[in-house]
């Protein structure tokens, strides 16, 4: 029982120095004393008296997740430095390619190798089967036997078995620390004159610098204006953000400052360097994926009137995470403040505890409960719901049957199978900027859809299903069945109409595929964009300047 003395001694000491025990209240620190004290004795005689060994880690773990249950969805516990690492970076150590269990072949086979991965440079094409690794067979194996299999130490190295067609091939992959997206996946100037550049996220080694150094090559280029692209990217460090901003704000401007219980959780952060340009026109594109790190550039540019926002509310994460070391090496991940943005607002959600069932949908949280601010040229802002875009845009959409046949696991395997068809029998194909699948190739998915007898399930259809079972078991389906019957001959699908319905989403997303297995992420990348209705209105923005500017004044 001394282990357990000890990690609740550790945690209240932890509480106390996060500013618990600051709050200098006698009747809370007994409180809190008489309650570990309590779940001590609870545990003691457990662990002493019930009919059962108790696992001492399972008991204590799962207690420590329904208290952690209460607070915030980011403090978060790691019994490990590992998972820690793990759960802070996202990064692991494998050959950098993703997998998926086929149907059709009862086996893993690979899905996109990541550029500059030892999966790419052993030269793994997506559709390679996995035979075996380390001479241990694959085949037949679940998803997460497999990849357990392929991932392991940074530096270590295994032997992969692939098929390829007929022909089996061996490759000696050295596993690597994998990151899955460039963090600048497009920087390139655009109708003429306007700088564009997607970033990924906000992290360690300078990725503010690349920025900036894209950013001035651009304006070197003849770029007039600058899009930057935010979208999806869910944060990072905070001051690769704030280098960001002084790309296009003042040195010496503070860009954001952090507020907690305790001193030590609050700071303030300034732009240090001399900016790239302070007057041409800037957008930044959001979506509700765009978070923190994302959030502060974006707010801070709209505070300061220095940029014009683009697209949909942001996902509205304005909370500090601070790590706290535990015994036995594990960490805790602690929310200890807010973040703030020029206008003095707090870029958090209103509601962010983990137990509140009353969260609003993102466009629905009414003004009276926000607080409203200003921009520094004087234009309303408010508080409480992440970044409101200036120019408010609809998130893209695909149909059903386009997210069937891509997204969901298709027991056909009929969209991979037809992509990895495709790319075989064609050695080279057009540039992400000019490629385009004939109508031949999409008669020829069509009917390979099918042939296989691809079936996309509906809610509608789940849903009557449902309640056929129900009429039966309650005794009235005699009654009922006529009309169910009817309903469901009404929702059969037209595979082929449905299929050339949504012909431009499907080959878009076909086209997507094929661009990634020839040039990967940012090829794939550039193929998309010339579909992008965000990017084109804030192309046709730039190109407004009469509009621009009256979008950055205060309304009378």
């Amino acid at each position: 029982m001394k282990s357990i003395r000890l990690l609740f001694s550790a945690l209240f000491a932890a509480m106390c120095y996060m500013g618990i025990g600051a709050q200098n209240t006698t009747s809370h620190n007994f409180e809190v004393m008489k309650h570990l004290d309590i779940f001590n004795s609870i545990y003691k005689n457990l662990d002493l008296m019930f009919v059962d060994t108790l696992n001492a880690g399972q008991v204590i773990g799962n207690a420590v997740k329904g208290m952690l249950s209460q607070m915030d969805p980011y403090t978060e516990y790691f019994p490990t430095e590992n998972a820690y690492k793990k759960g802070m970076t996202g990064a692991y150590a494998g050959m950098g390619a993703t997998v998926h269990y086929s149907f059709t072949k009862k086996c893993v086979v690979v899905d996109e190798p990541f550029e500059d991965s030892p999966a790419a440079k052993a030269g793994l094409k997506k559709g390679d089967v996995i035979v075996a690794v380390d001479n241990e067979k694959m085949e037949g194996k679940e998803l997460s036997y497999v990849t357990s299999h392929l991932r392991g130490e940074a530096g270590t190295t295994f032997l992969l078995k692939i098929r390829r067609g007929d022909k089996v091939m061996k490759k000696k992959i050295t596993r690597a620390t994998i990151t899955q997206v460039p963090t600048i996946l497009a920087s390139e100037i655009r109708d003429g004159d306007v700088g564009y550049l997607y970033l990924t996220s906000f992290v360690e080694g300078g990725c503010a610098k690349e920025v900036r150094h894209a950013m001035a090559k651009m304006k070197a280029d003849g770029a007039r204006s600058f899009v930057l692209d935010l979208r999806s990217n869910g944060g990072g460090l905070v001051n690769e953000a704030v280098d960001v901003v002084n790309i296009f704000v003042s040195k010496h401007t503070e860009i954001v400052n952090t507020k907690g219980k305790l001193p030590q959780a609050s700071s303030s952060y300034s732009t240090t360097m001399e900016p790239l340009d302070t007057i041409c026109p800037v957008v930044v594109l959001v979506n509700k994926n765009s978070a923190s790190a994302s959030e502060i550039v974006a707010g801070s540019l709209q505070d300061l009137d220095r940029a014009v926002i683009i697209g949909q509310r942001t996902f509205g994460k304005g909370l500090v995470q601070r790590p706290i070391d535990l015994p036995y090496g594990g960490n805790l991940k602690l929310t200890v403040g807010k973040y703030y943005i020029p206008s003095g607002r707090c870029i958090q959600e209103l509601s962010y505890n983990r137990t509140d069932k009353a969260r609003f949908e993102k466009d629905e949280i009414p003004d009276s409960l926000t607080h409203a601010f200003l921009t520094r040229g004087g234009r309303m802002v408010r508080d409480g719901r992440g970044i409101m875009p200036d120019i408010k845009t609809e998130p893209d959409t695909i149909s059903n049957l386009a997210f069937y046949l891509s997204e969901v696991v298709d027991s056909t395997d009929t969209f991979f199978d037809w992509v990895c068809n495709y790319c075989a029998s064609h050695p080279q194909v057009a540039s992400p900027t000019e490629f385009e699948l004939t109508d031949a190739d999409y008669e020829g998915f069509c009917t390979r859809c099918i042939d296989n007898g691809f079936k996309m399930s509906s809610f509608t259809s789940e849903v009557l299903k449902k309640l056929k079972e129900a009429a039966k078991a309650e005794g009235y389906l005699e009654d009922v069945n006529g009309e169910i019957t009817a309903m469901e001959n009404k929702l059969k699908h037209n595979l082929r109409a449905e299929l050339m319905k949504y012909k431009d989403d499907i080959k878009e997303l076909l086209g997507s595929q094929i661009m990634t297995y020839f040039y990967g992420h940012r090829g794939a990348f550039r193929f998309r964009l010339r579909y992008d209705k965000d990017l084109a209105e804030a192309i046709r923005l730039l190109h407004s300047e009469d509009e621009y500017k009256k979008l950055l004044t205060p309304k009378d």
